[in-house]
């Protein structure tokens, strides 16, 4: 039994978790991958997530050093877009693995029992989102069948229509997280009053 989570795994999924941890952070002023979690970042607390997870593979997506704990793929022009961090990641994965589950490193309250909710329902023919009172949101998880389409799109491109042609699922899930994300100093304060409420 993985410690904090809530099923026994009897094998290694044949997946990766990617985190995407490249974005400039313009709206929020500071680097988001760096703001504080817990005892740790956002990127720190995704990272422990992913790495108690039975994945066959695991790395993040950056700018810069984060020494999260997990390793590290420099997107050399972020700036171009998510797509061209997507295919950063695609460069270091293990050819034998069936799909990627990407998070994004600005959602640090997604539950772990979603991700491994996403895990389960991975599929190397398609790829899958979850879904939270009618709202579409992350991790995504993506099967191999798409893997050569977004390596040879233009990077600039959006990820959801670079693989809208392939069949999608959506998985229902309980958690609020995976359509809460932070890019401005209020959104992150807001979250935080809201915190001290509870």
């Amino acid at each position: 039994m993985l410690a904090g989570f809530g099923k026994s795994w009897s094998v290694q999924m044949k997946g990766a978790g990617v985190l995407l941890a490249a974005g400039a952070s313009r709206r929020m002023g500071a680097p988001k991958a760096l703001m504080p979690w817990g005892k740790t970042t956002f990127a720190g607390h995704l990272s422990q997530i992913l790495l108690a997870l039975p994945l066959a593979q695991r790395g993040a997506v950056c700018r810069f050093p984060l020494h999260c704990g997990l390793p590290e793929w420099n997107n050399p022009d972020p700036d171009r877009g998510m797509l061209s961090s997507l295919q950063v990641a695609l460069q270091y994965l293990q050819p034998d693995l069936e799909w990627m589950m990407v998070c994004l490193v600005d959602q640090p309250s997604i539950s772990a029992s979603t991700f491994e909710r996403m895990m389960a329902r991975a599929k190397a023919d398609s790829w899958s989102s979850p879904v939270y009172q009618g709202q579409r949101g992350h991790p995504v998880v993506i099967g191999k069948a798409c893997f050569d389409v977004l390596r040879q799109a233009d990077p600039q491109a959006s990820p959801r229509q670079v693989l809208a042609p392939f069949p999608r699922q959506l998985v229902e899930v309980e958690d609020p997280g995976v359509c809460l994300d932070f890019d401005t100093p209020e959104q992150w304060q807001a979250f935080l009053d809201l915190q001290k409420q509870v």
